[in-house]
C-alpha cells in the first residue's frame, strides 16, 4: 500500500501566538498614547481610561494579529506540502500475548 507522509503544523498554536503578539502591540500602543493623552489634558483627567483603552485595543490588534498568524499558518502549510513524501505500507500481523508464533 502507497501512503503520503508530511507534517502538518497546528493552526491553534498559530492563532494564539498572533492573538499574543497584538496583545503586547496593544498594550504598548495604549500605554504610550494614554500617557500622552494624560500629559496633554489640563487637569491630568481623560475621558477614557488606561483598562477601557486597552481592552478595545485588545480587541482590534488581537484580532489582526490571529489574522496575521493564520496567513503565517497557510503559509507555513504550504511548506509542508510540498515536501510531503511517499512511503511504501508493510502490513503486519503481531500477537499480543506470549504465545510464539508459528513458522517463527
Amino acid at each position: 500500500m502507497t501512503v503520503t507522509v508530511r507534517t502538518a503544523p497546528k493552526i491553534w498554536a498559530f492563532l494564539v501566538a498572533g492573538f499574543v503578539l497584538g496583545a503586547v502591540i496593544a498594550f504598548v500602543f495604549t500605554w504610550v498614547t494614554h500617557a500622552m493623552l494624560v500629559q496633554e489634558s489640563t487637569d491630568g483627567q481623560v475621558e477614557f481610561s488606561f483598562a477601557s483603552a486597552f481592552g478595545f485595543f485588545l480587541i482590534i490588534f488581537g484580532l489582526v494579529g490571529m489574522g496575521l498568524g493564520a496567513l503565517v499558518f497557510l503559509l507555513v502549510d504550504r511548506l509542508g506540502r510540498r515536501r510531503e513524501r511517499t512511503a511504501q505500507l508493510v502490513v503486519e500481523l503481531a500477537q499480543d500475548d506470549d504465545t510464539p508464533v508459528p513458522g517463527a
